[in-house]
């Protein structure tokens, strides 16, 4: 299951014979009361439970800001696997069972690239934001590049062309590996930076993801700005330390095994799942 539910799949065949469901959640679980895409989510997994008693695993989410009504539907999951300490907390304070388990691009077969002297300026997923960092990619001479250019196009080229997404996010990577430094106010772009060793610097986005990130990666928000520093004639973005190279490294580590662990679990709920149905 991905984060785009609305297409029905979750009443599929396969649902039903399914020993387990794993619902990704990339970070949609946050203020509930705005956002319809994280509301029909929540949907899906009440769906889910009334279609199958096979266990229910959200994976790969920052869940923020929830209304009240947003735990007991979270409680149909034997277990939420959660990309920060902040999300675990908060949902352990609300009586969810959560594991910390780092957003899953760190397991990704890609790495450090030789850097080039071209600077990039990604955007955001705030509009007034992403308006202020393209001026700044303007001032600063660098390439701006949006993560995606529609809602719809890129919900589209998932549903319909899964390997030309992949192709994209692979290129994307690419873009930001060569960099010789980056500024963003995406979450995935501050984790394709610290995959590649790519310098960089991050404005908030709609939830506190990057800052827990920068927290747990690097021990420091020091790399986090503000959006009135987007106003400034340039950035200076400073290179990565030898202390925050050995960091991000530890925490890819840690990352990877943390995410073999998650997988480990979810497989082994899948075979009892199976010997009780065969018995």
């Amino acid at each position: 299951m991905g984060a785009e539910p609305q297409f029905g799949l979750e009443l599929s065949p396969a649902l039903r014979q399914a020993h387990v469901v794993v619902v990704n959640g990339e970070g949609t679980l946050h203020n509930t009361a705005a956002r319809p895409g994280a509301r029909r989510l929540l949907h899906a997994i009440k769906r889910i439970r009334g279609a199958t008693s096979a266990p229910i695993f959200l994976i790969n989410a920052t869940i923020e800001n929830l209304r009240s009504r947003d735990f007991s539907v979270l409680q149909h999951c034997e277990r939420l696997f959660l990309r920060d300490t902040r999300s675990c907390r908060y949902a352990e304070a609300n009586g969810l069972s959560a594991v910390i388990a780092s957003d899953l691009c760190f397991s990704a077969r890609l790495g450090p690239a030789m850097k080039g002297e071209g600077k990039v300026v990604t955007d955001s997923t705030l509009p007034e934001v992403s308006r202020l960092l393209r001026r700044q990619a303007i001032v600063y001479e660098a390439t701006f590049l949006p993560m995606q250019r529609s809602r719809f196009k890129s919900m589209m080229r998932w549903t319909v062309t899964p390997g030309a997404h992949e192709r994209s996010a692979i290129r994307y990577f690419s873009s930001i590996a060569a960099a010789q430094s980056v500024v963003t106010g995406r979450f995935h772009a501050a984790v394709f930076s610290l995959m590649s060793e790519t310098p960089f610097l991050a404005v908030r986005s709609n939830t506190a993801k990057i800052e827990s990130l920068l927290l747990e990666a690097l021990g420091t928000p020091e790399r986090l700005i503000q959006t009135g520093d987007l106003q400034r004639q340039t950035l200076l973005v400073p290179p990565l330390s030898n202390d925050e190279i050995n960091r991000i490294r530890r925490y890819r580590r840690d990352a990877i095994a943390r995410a073999n662990k998650m997988f480990d679990h979810i497989a082994q709920s899948a075979a009892m799942m199976s010997r009780q149905v065969a018995s």
